[in-house]
């Protein structure tokens, strides 16, 4: 089944602080119906008037608990569970899609001394622990997180230039030899 409700609604209520949680019965009213479709999951539609509402309650708290769930499903007269469903999907959504996350700290472009120096320590000890990472840094005159990055980025690099060489390797020799590396 799927349930449609259709929501008539003042419009003070859309997105206005001064609207009191719970809305009033008088604020908004449904009348509900459910709609079936054989071979589907049933789905819930949900209304603009339940929305402002939903969004007024997930920007106030992104994680209810169990007793303010069921207020707030009160509140837009649907089940419980359609309500949990829509917070877990508004969490997922920011969590895939943030909109409100820290700006990104620029780009640092490294100078061919810093590069040959950091290549060079690379050569020497390819996993450096957090305390080397901050030597290199400070001697370089760049932060600890870049160090970490660019050790980090250089493994990925050379693990991929393996593999790479690898599969050439493999495609160039007869078919009956097995390489390993």
């Amino acid at each position: 089944h799927a349930s449609v409700l259709v929501a008539v609604c003042r419009p003070s209520l859309c997105l206005s602080p001064s609207v009191p949680f719970p809305p009033s019965s008088s604020t908004l009213m449904f009348s509900h119906y459910t709609l079936r479709q054989s071979g589907w999951r049933s789905r819930t539609i949900i209304q603009t008037e339940q929305l402002d509402v939903l969004y007024g309650c997930y920007f106030k708290d992104p994680n209810p608990g169990k007793h303010e769930f069921e207020r707030i499903s009160e509140w837009v007269h649907l089940p419980k569970k359609v309500v949990q469903i829509w917070f877990q999907n508004m969490r997922a959504r920011e969590r895939a899609f943030p909109h409100h996350s820290a700006p990104r700290r620029p780009r640092t472009h490294l100078t061919s001394l810093q590069v040959s120096i950091m290549q060079s320590c690379y050569e020497t000890c390819p996993h450096p622990n957090a305390l080397e990472c901050e030597t290199v840094g400070t001697e370089l005159g760049l932060p600890l997180k870049v160090v970490q990055i660019w050790f980090q980025n250089t493994r990925a690099k050379e693990k991929r230039w393996r593999l790479q060489m690898k599969v050439w390797t493999c495609n160039s020799c007869p078919i009956n030899l097995l390489i390993l590396i």
